[in-house]
């Protein structure tokens, strides 16, 4: 650490902050698909840059897929849910804060069983000493956690270790791209866990769950690994359901 060269911090740019606004207000649908945004100078105006912020921050946009810019009749939002790239799943992923138009969840909720549940079949056909004994080490560190108490210390640290648990499937999938996919969707998902333990859930059940998951993993029996991963996953998405839905009352 001595001889490291640490580098100075520094504020977001204007320019960063203009474009996670606009992919903000694109991604919560509040400039709609199809909808022209408004001309760069009142842009400017409204969100308090200059133009050329605003111009080089509709360049990036475009880039990225999220934006066409048409001429003399300037900038759209384009069908990005449909036609857009890992770059705005990226995007996605960081500013959403999990609030999604309608769908999206379930999409995403979807999208980490079809992951999670290749990552366990593959890690049934795998049975790697090292990640068994590294789950296994998550399984004595979850019963010795204090029982979270709402945003506290307690919940975070279950946050971190739940989070951690799913990545070591990943790794133990023996896939060399699966831990990368799961690495890319962490701000999302360390969103949901945290909401899940602040919750108050069944905590026997979860630990009940990851047990029962790393049993079956290292006893190589393929239909049960992936019979309590399901219920696992199941599990987890009623209550992301349920507290979406809930978030978005308190919205209304």
């Amino acid at each position: 650490m001595q001889g490291a060269r640490i580098p100075r911090l520094e504020a977001k740019s204007l320019k960063a902050q203009c474009i996670e606004t606009l992919e903000r207000l694109i991604i919560s649908g509040e400039l709609a698909v199809g909808e022209v945004v408004p001309p760069e100078r009142d842009l400017a105006k409204r969100l308090g840059v200059s133009r050329p912020v605003v111009h080089e921050s509709m360049v990036e946009l475009a880039s990225k897929g999220f934006v066409s810019v048409e001429p003399r009749r300037g900038v759209r939002v384009n069908d990005f849910w449909r036609h857009g790239t890992l770059a705005i799943f990226e995007s996605i992923v960081l500013h959403s804060d999990g609030m999604f138009p309608d769908g999206i969840l379930a999409d995403l909720l979807g999208f980490r069983a079809l992951i999670e549940l290749e990552a366990v079949r593959l890690a049934v056909l795998s049975r790697a000493a090292g990640h068994i004994d590294g789950l296994r080490g998550v399984l004595a560190e979850e019963e010795i956690l204090p029982i979270p108490s709402g945003d506290g210390d307690g919940a975070r640290a279950r946050t971190e270790l739940d989070l951690r648990f799913h990545l070591l499937l990943a790794e133990a999938s023996g896939s060399s791209i699966l831990p990368l996919v799961m690495n890319s969707t962490i701000p999302v998902y360390r969103s949901y866990i945290a909401r899940f333990y602040a919750s108050k859930p069944d905590l026997a059940l979860v630990r009940g769950f990851h047990r029962d998951l790393v049993a079956a993993i290292a006893a190589g029996e393929g239909d049960r690994a992936r019979s309590v991963a399901q219920a696992m996953l199941d599990h987890g998405a009623v209550i992301a359901r349920k507290e979406a839905s809930t978030r978005a009352g308190a919205f209304d």
